[in-house]
């Protein structure tokens, strides 16, 4: 295999989960059918959430066909040899008491192996473990636009259509596509101008040489939801581990800290890094870095590029992070990825320690609501206006909130519901109990004239997670707020985000439920590569959406574990 990627750790885990297949307990006797229920196959020295192959299993012939992917990692140039499936970890899932023999470790799967599984009736079966190294089946187009013209594709992949939402004539244009990795287009539209006026067809081989699809393109304006979105076709577009891009904590404070978006790419911080690396907002794939140097250095206690956010128009901030009684609390901003980085607000901390979470709603050059959230001394933020593009002030309002219980409501964020109005509502996320004795956490939903919580999230939170993320966007007449839930231990399961729409003016509708498979998934115990410390306290949320109004990007970080995105449309399809 052409990459290698290595990691110590990994194969900690993998020794740990040895045992999946050889201990025993005392259980009743009971028959089954089958009692090899799956087989895994994992390599080493290899932390990518794809590093996981599953055997297909003909029990009646006791065939085990571990197959790999012809193309490893998934979207690169490399592929697999027999050479590389010498030393591979295989694990299995056997129903209550079975057992196999041999004990299954690591196998040279470029050779065939026997086993037998023995049930705790005594039944058993014997199996043969090949393996089979397979290009892929898949060939679609997964996304589609003409640049050129600012058209985005609608693609309806059980029709085999793309809508290219013009009213106008479009001609012959090339396009931007992303199709299934390995996949061949005929004719190529990235390579053949096409005229889109003539409902061309295009066909998709897959990988193997084998596999196609036909995609036929219509012009025209699919009808929208009148409000909202359209959740059921959201789906996770992308999801990478952080230490794919070198982002790992190695002390309290260096972990992943803050998402920013601009345009098409994703801004992914690192505190206390000179360069926060960005990402394609549709593809995950790492693009560039930008510079971010000109913040200075963690000078006097200050902590510097401790966190970043961005606006709905593609500006950055960048916050420091000021301690107890040391120095100003600093905002630098950046007008898009190449902009340069420019002081924004330069204030008194008041000594409180301030800058552990800042967020923005609305467009710095429009109108915007700025918060930054003070932990361990009351229930407190700073906020700061701004209108027509003016900073109505450098000087801070400190708002004092009542719903939480007792003082202390560190690790926390807040988000306004509407930019131009700072007496409107917003909602929270914080480690804090619910004045009202509740013993489980969640979002807050706060009067913004009295300052006092007016309903909690319907998703009720563990008190061992902890929330500190929240953000807000309009998408198509509805007010969406999403937020974060982090498991900061070494056991357990949580690392989740929360979808709630606003339009009822409370938190008691779940827009989008992400699903059981997410749990614990994508947290920081899930990357065994990672640091902990306060790095697992970290994460972030962000709502963006497309242009072109259609689309709703709901992204998250959890640090010391993944980055993705989901995405939603408001297509009435």
């Amino acid at each position: 295999m052409k990459t290698k990627i290595l990691s110590i750790a990994s194969a900690i885990a993998f020794m740990i989960g040895m045992s999946a297949c050889q201990d025993e307990h005392e259980f009743s006797p009971t028959h089954h059918d089958e009692d090899l229920l799956s087989v895994t196959a994992m390599f080493y020295d290899d932390t990518r959430i794809e590093n996981s192959f599953p055997a297909e299993i003909d029990h009646a012939a006791g065939i085990v066909n571990i197959v790999f992917p012809y193309t490893y990692p998934s979207l690169s140039e490399s592929h697999l040899e027999n050479t590389d499936l010498t030393h591979v970890r295989v694990q299995c899932n056997l129903t209550q008491g079975a057992t196999v023999t041999p004990a299954l470790t690591w196998l040279d799967l470029s050779q065939e192996h026997q086993i037998t599984v023995t049930g705790l009736d005594g039944t058993s079966k014997q199996y043969t473990i090949k393996s089979e190294i397979r290009k892929s089946a898949e060939c679609l187009i997964t996304d589609f636009s003409i640049d050129a013209l600012g058209l985005g594709g609608v693609i309806k992949q059980n029709e085999g259509t793309i809508t290219l939402i013009s009213a106008e004539e479009i001609g012959e244009q090339l396009a931007t596509v992303i199709a299934s990795h390995g996949a061949t287009l005929s004719p190529d539209p990235r390579v053949t101008p096409l005229n889109y006026d003539n409902e061309p067809k295009v066909t998709v081989t897959a990988q193997n040489g084998v596999d196609k699809k036909e995609y036929t393109f219509i012009k025209g304006v699919p009808s929208r939801l009148p409000a909202g979105a359209n959740f059921g076709t959201a789906s996770l577009r992308w999801v990478k581990k952080l230490s794919e891009f070198g982002i790992k904590s190695t002390s309290n404070y260096d972990a992943a800290s803050g998402l920013a978006v601009v345009g098409n790419n994703v801004v992914i911080n690192q505190t206390g890094n000179a360069n926060a690396i960005y990402v394609n907002l549709k593809t995950g794939v790492q693009e560039g870095s930008i510079n971010l140097s000109a913040v200075g250095n963690n000078v006097n206690g200050v902590l510097n590029n401790y966190y970043m956010t961005s606006d709905n128009a593609g500006n950055i901030l960048v916050n420091n992070f000021s301690k107890d009684s040391n120095g100003n609390f600093t905002v630098w901003r950046m007008k898009g990825l190449n902009g340069a980085v420019e002081e924004y607000i330069n204030c008194s901390a008041q000594g409180k320690n301030v800058g552990d979470r800042l967020s923005v709603v609305g467009t710095l050059d429009g109108d915007a609501i700025i918060t930054a959230t003070i932990n361990g001394s009351g229930l407190d933020f700073f906020r700061w206006i701004v209108k027509g593009g003016a900073l109505q002030s450098n000087e801070p309002e400190l708002i004092h909130m009542t719903g939480y219980a007792g003082t202390n409501w560190g690790n926390a964020d807040v988000a306004y519901t509407n930019p131009s109005d700072p007496t409107s509502n917003y909602v929270t996320a914080a480690y804090s109990g619910f004045a009202d004795g509740a013993t489980d956490r969640g979002a807050g939903y706060f009067n913004g004239v009295t300052n006092t919580i007016m309903s909690k999230g319907a998703k009720a939170i563990s008190s061992n997670w902890i929330l500190n993320a929240v953000d807000i966007v309009e998408f198509n007449n509805v007010k969406y707020a999403m937020h974060n839930s982090i498991n900061t231990f070494t056991w357990g399961s949580d690392d989740l985000i929360y979808l709630y729409d606003l339009s009822s003016g409370d938190l008691s509708t779940v827009a989008m439920d992400f699903g059981s498979d997410f749990l614990g998934k994508y947290g920081a115990n899930a990357d065994t590569s990672t640091g902990v410390g306060l790095g697992r306290n970290g994460g972030d949320v962000k709502l963006a959406v497309s242009d072109n109004g259609i689309y709703l990007y709901m992204l998250f970080e959890f640090a010391n574990g993944s980055v993705g995105m989901f995405q939603a449309d408001c297509l009435d399809i």
